[in-house]
């Protein structure tokens, strides 16, 4: 019988819940803030992510 755990890591610990520093509007709010050019969507400019993306 195999583990439960076979072919995944267990002894990292998983950091459960929700970091708005990882926002996908607030990390374009801030690359906006420092002068880089984002996409917009919507008509009005609004400041939002464009496509679905991961993170790491």
């Amino acid at each position: 019988m195999a583990l439960w755990s076979e072919g995944y890591f267990t002894d990292i610990e998983y950091a459960d819940g929700y970091y708005g520093e990882l926002s996908p509007l607030w990390l374009n709010l801030n690359l906006t803030l420092a002068g880089y050019d984002i996409p917009v969507c919507g008509g009005g400019g609004d400041i939002c992510p464009t496509k679905p993306f991961n993170y790491l």
